[in-house]
């Protein structure tokens, strides 16, 4: 069928709110943000206009009165909660959401339906197209993925495990929620259109794409919508046509012998990949499960705190967070993962009645819609797209959405259910619905005019911060807090720079102004963790010792990060408190044993000597893996005599971590027949397993080597670009050894996660350079350090310093780097 430009429109705008506008991208990106809110608003401002020119109000439905109690109970809950500004802020897209829902009511009503419904299945085919685009970058190889293809090719066309789709739409739970949503209403509608019609061969397309990327999302939550959904969906269709019995018997004794064999061959094949695919989306899944648990419990502590009106829309996360315990997660914490718990701890017992009165309107409403239907294709329609919303129902027991692209499915399909159901009109009432909907734009608009002048400034004290202008990028981020007080994260930006900016012109009062900007900072947002360890750093440099240790003590209590406790270790060895620094420093070694092998434990002979007792105290905070602790900490430091003496003389080779420890030796002794000896009785599943046969038969000559490393590499090892490295510059291929080294170490970072959910934007955030960063062991840096002796070959002398700087700013007693880049200067 030929698409008129209207469709092509249409297409095009569902098309950018599905991808683009009101997705995590628009929100982290700051043009993208600016450019979303200007878009929403003019479509919905023309919109009302023409409607309030006409003398017209919003469409009326039976939902009027819900939704107006759902937006109050947001508006109380925002303006009484954590964080009225983040909030409000907030809530834009729940009023911009509902004014999407009329507006669909209203193009509904005037005949649109087909193409909307048309507009909506394009945009979703696709993200189909987008998540088997995905898929076969992972397989095939591409600018983020090492590809299988290129290794196992057709001898070996299966890969050792497979793919979950995590880009595509921000994430496999919200793309299985997505394509959920969808899947009945194609279903009702392949059941209900005439044999012939033109839209069906589309829609058969459509289902053909959408069910491996259903299937790729490897998602429970999705498997549970579709359940439902499609479980009403048979029911609905079989109630409905009950008269037109339906037999296989006929059909199966018409089959030939081949066609039955056939059929059963395939109908098994199906059912072995069905259970294969249960069984990867449920296995190894029980941390996922056990996560939930926690978030459901906080949101129930959360509710039981602010019982009325709750923590505030969107902070959920903030009030996890400011309860300020340890053994809490700080990731993946935006939502409670249980769109009612998450309803009750963000909006109270407000948000929950009018949520609930809400979702009984639309369920009376869609009686009331098929009790008007008289044919069975009209009623199988409307059944599709509530066995749809139930499914999301069902779903959101075990995650919560708010992004645009599934709420706007949401909002199309109440829409279908309601837009036929047209009260009479009420001429007084007309025109003030729309007026105060364009009244709370303009507001909100207004609004966003200051927040994007503030977000400016916070945008540029990054690119003055990357340009190595730090004195520039303070004073952006000074502006951006003045423009932007009530955004704690505004504060903490402003007083890292300070503290950076102090560290490098070794300013006593920059470096006051960092800490009185943090005081603030955690006054106004007392959530403690990365911002108060910072506070403490300046503290201890500004000599405030005792207030230091406490800041960075709360801080452990709040969250148990092991390079918090190194520098209260470092605290404790400074005012040459070494029982207490010994404690510290063990737990933090249980916690990371790979800190052991920085170059910080020998860096003071003082601290060198109590290296001993240090383990000591390590093991008792490991107490589940006390015999292997020792072990690993060996590993760490190199030290593989130790490694042998530990495991003894008749180690337990029944452990696969012994006999990974006990290979490591013999390969560092140049022995790769005795480590193959020993990995054989085990086929090689892990990245470690490839990983340590592609170094012993790299040690043997052998050429599989190369497939055993890319293999370990595209299981995840990044070590393993390491080797690849050394073959190919063995073989004088610099370039592909030059691609394999820079791929080989991955730099430290902060996740972005506290900063996305508790303020809407991206903070780099960071450790204060008053603090100690360590955990660069030479073997983990030996990729870039091979890197950089290849510039140096090549006389790229200024790639090189950058490469031996950047290591030094991870762990600045890399004691190679620094003999490295000493001699460089010498140059």
């Amino acid at each position: 069928m030929k698409l008129t430009p209207k469709d092509l429109a249409l297409f095009g705008l569902v098309s950018y709110f599905t991808f683009i506008g009101g997705t995590f991208y628009s929100q982290l990106n700051f043009f993208l943000r600016v450019a979303n809110q200007v878009i929403v608003t003019l479509i919905l401002g023309v919109w009302l206009f023409n409607r309030l020119r006409k003398g017209a109000g919003l469409p009326r439905t039976p939902l009027d009165g819900a939704i107006a109690l759902y937006l109050v109970a947001n508006f109380l809950s925002a303006g009484l909660g954590q964080s009225p500004r983040f909030s409000l802020e907030g809530v834009w897209f729940t009023l911009t959401h509902l004014l999407a829902f009329y507006l669909l009511v209203d193009l509904l009503r005037r005949g649109w339906t087909a193409l909307l419904a048309r507009a909506f299945l394009m945009a979703s085919a696709v993200v189909c197209l987008v998540g088997l685009a995905e898929f076969l970058a992972w397989y095939f190889g591409g600018v983020l993925f090492p590809g299988w293809w290129g290794i196992g090719g057709w001898q070996q066309p299966i890969p050792p495990t497979f793919y979950r789709l995590a880009i595509t739409l921000n994430g496999s739970t919200p793309l299985s929620a997505y394509l959920a949503l969808l899947t009945p209403p194609v279903l009702g509608l392949l059941l209900t259109l005439p044999p012939r019609h033109s839209e069906r061969p589309a829609l058969w397309l459509w289902l053909t794409l959408a069910l491996p990327v259903q299937i790729l999302t490897f998602s429970r939550a999705g498997v549970l919508a579709l359940a439902v959904s499609l479980s009403l969906t048979a029911l609905g269709w079989f109630l409905i046509n009950g008269r037109q019995r339906f037999s296989f018997r006929l059909p199966w004794q018409q089959w030939t012998l081949f066609q039955r064999l056939l059929g059963l061959a395939v109908g098994v094949l199906l059912l072995g990949l069905g259970l294969f695919w249960l069984q990867s989306s449920f296995a190894n899944r029980a941390g996922s499960t056990q996560f939930r648990f926690v978030l459901w419990d906080v949101a129930l502590t959360v509710f039981q705190q602010h019982p009325l009106t709750g923590a505030g829309p969107g902070n959920f996360g903030r009030a996890l967070l400011r309860l300020n315990q340890a053994d809490l997660p700080r990731l993946q914490i935006a939502s409670a993962h249980n769109i009612y718990l998450n309803t009750a701890a963000e909006l109270g017992l407000a948000g929950l009645l009018a949520g609930g009165y809400l979702l009984f309107r639309l369920g009376q409403a869609g009686w009331q819609h098929w009790q008007r239907l008289t044919t069975a294709p009209e009623r199988l329609r409307l059944l599709t797209c509530g066995a749809a919303l139930a499914g999301l129902l069902a779903q959101t027991l075990v995650d919560a959405y708010n992004a645009t692209p599934i709420i706007l499915l949401v909002a199309a399909l109440a829409a279908m259910i309601v837009a036929p159901l047209d009260p009479p009109p009420a001429p007084h009432r007309q025109r003030w619905t729309a007026a105060l909907a364009a009244v709370l734009l303009v507001v909100y608009a207004a609004g966003f005019v200051r927040l994007a002048q503030a977000d400016l400034s916070y945008q540029r004290s990054f690119s003055r911060e990357g340009a190595g202008n730090l004195a520039e990028a303070v004073a952006q981020a000074g502006q951006s807090r003045e423009l932007d007080p009530w955004l704690a994260g505004r504060t903490f930006r402003l007083a890292l720079l300070e503290a950076r900016l102090s560290q490098q012109r070794d300013d006593a009062s920059l470096r006051q102004a960092a800490i009185e900007h943090y005081q603030t900072g955690l006054q106004q947002e007392p959530i403690w963790g990365l911002n108060s360890a910072n506070l403490a750093g300046l503290l201890w440099q500004a000599g405030q010792r005792a207030e230091a240790i406490a800041a960075m003590q709360r801080s452990l209590a709040a969250e148990q990060e092991p390079l918090y406790l190194v520098n209260l270790g470092y605290f404790y060895e400074q005012e040459n408190r070494w029982a207490e620094a010994r404690v510290v420093y063990g737990q933090a070694l249980a916690l990371e044993p790979d800190l052991a092998g920085s170059g910080f434990w020998q860096a003071a002979p003082a601290r060198a000597e109590q290296w001993p007792l240090i383990v000591e105290e390590a093991l008792k905070f490991s107490p589940a893996n006390r015999a292997f602790l020792p072990v690993e900490l060996a590993l760490a430091r190199a030290e593989f005599d130790t490694v042998e003496a530990l495991l003894g003389p008749q180690p337990d080779l029944m452990d696969e971590t012994v006999r990974h420890a006990l290979a490591e030796v013999y390969l560092s002794r140049g022995q790769p027949d005795r480590a193959a000896a020993l990995l054989a009785q085990a086929k090689p599943v892990s990245a470690e397993d490839y990983l340590l046969w592609g170094r012993i038969k790299a040690q043997e000559g052998d050429d599989t080597a190369e497939k055993l490393l890319r293999t370990a590499a595209f299981l995840g090892s990044n070590p393993a670009y390491y080797y690849l490295g050394q073959l190919y510059e063995g073989r004088g291929d610099l370039p592909a050894a030059e691609t394999a080294y820079r791929r080989g170490f991955l730099p430290h970072f902060t996740a972005e996660n506290i900063e996305i959910t508790i303020y809407g934007r991206a903070g780099a955030n960071d450790l204060a350079p008053q603090l100690l960063r360590i955990g660069v062991s030479p073997a983990e840096a030996a990729p870039w350090l091979e890197l950089a002796r290849l510039y140096e070959d090549q006389q790229r002398w200024d790639e090189a310093r950058r490469i031996y700087e950047f290591l030094l700013l991870e762990d600045p007693f890399l004691t190679v780097s620094q003999e490295h880049l000493a001699r460089l200067e010498e140059k």
